[in-house]
């Protein structure tokens, strides 16, 4: 169900891929494990996002998606901080509303809380990445351990958001 045409990701469900997503990754993983990636975007495709309820969904023993509700954070606030992944890659697409997401491939970056194994997740303490602009329009895939972001982000003001996170096993 992808389909790379020069240089970019055509989706099913509509939404562009963001630049920041490394393509030569998200081929290999592709061709590795298509039936993950697929039944990822038939979700996406043939889900009413804007009504199922919010929580965890379990798609196989690969893949499952957590759709939530929040509201965007200040760029300074305590729980703003980068965060990355072992064993799970992250599909990040915003329903409703817009945020930032920051982007380092940084490796020298302060442990604010060790790797959690059960939870598939570490924190960083924050410093300047690349900032990304989260719509409806478009997705990021964060790779584990290369692509530490920050995600949640206030543009200008707090803002309510509906976001679907799909976790891809990498491995």
């Amino acid at each position: 169900m992808l389909n790379f045409e020069d240089g970019k990701l055509n989706t099913p469900f509509g939404a562009a891929m963001d630049k920041s997503v490394n393509i030569p990754m998200l081929k290999a993983h592709y061709a590795k494990f298509s039936k993950r990636w697929d039944m990822v975007l038939d979700f996406l495709k043939k889900t009413d996002l804007k009504k199922i309820p919010t929580g965890r969904i379990v798609l196989s023993d690969s893949v499952y998606v957590n759709i939530d509700e929040y509201k965007t954070k200040d760029f300074n606030a305590d729980n703003a901080n980068y965060e990355a992944h072992k064993k799970y890659i992250d599909l990040q697409y915003i329903v409703s509303g817009e945020e930032n997401i920051e982007l380092t491939h940084s490796q020298d970056l302060e442990i604010l809380t060790p790797y959690n194994e059960e939870k598939d997740i570490m924190f960083f303490k924050h410093q300047k990445g690349e900032l990304l602009h989260a719509t409806p329009k478009n997705f990021f895939i964060f790779f584990p351990q290369v692509d530490i972001h920050r995600p949640c982000l206030t543009i200008k003001e707090q803002s309510p958001i509906r976001k679907v996170v799909a976790k891809v096993l990498a491995d």
